[in-house]
């Protein structure tokens, strides 16, 4: 189990390899494929890192900072869409944080010019 009490128990297959993932994530996975699938590489945390290997987490968790500035876009996923008034106010905040943020890069790059 992890920490959320999830047992894993979906397959995957990551290169080759088949890899068990917790239920959030395939519910993820399949809802992306379903909606949004672009066909741009997905790089999820709990695929990409060992989460077994405490030097690695450590490691990785310490790019997160400096991956995430350099993207152009992220998806965080909150959940299957339950009307939970939780979730829609995390994700309201989220976008505008988000919008806030390209906003005041944009401002950056006009006054640099």
């Amino acid at each position: 189990t992890n920490h959320s009490g999830q047992t894993p128990h979906p397959t995957i297959y990551v290169d080759g390899k088949e890899l068990k993932i917790m239920p959030s994530l395939e519910a993820f996975l399949r809802q992306h494929r379903r909606d949004h699938d672009s066909g741009l590489p997905l790089w999820i945390d709990a695929i990409c890192v060992n989460q077994h290997d405490l030097v690695e987490r450590r490691k990785q968790v310490a790019m997160m900072c400096r991956l995430y500035t350099q993207l152009a876009r992220l998806v965080v996923w909150l959940g299957i869409d339950d009307d939970d008034a939780e979730i829609k106010i995390a994700t309201e905040f989220i976008q505008q944080h988000a919008s806030a943020q390209r906003e005041g890069q944009e401002s950056i790059r006009n006054f640099q010019e």
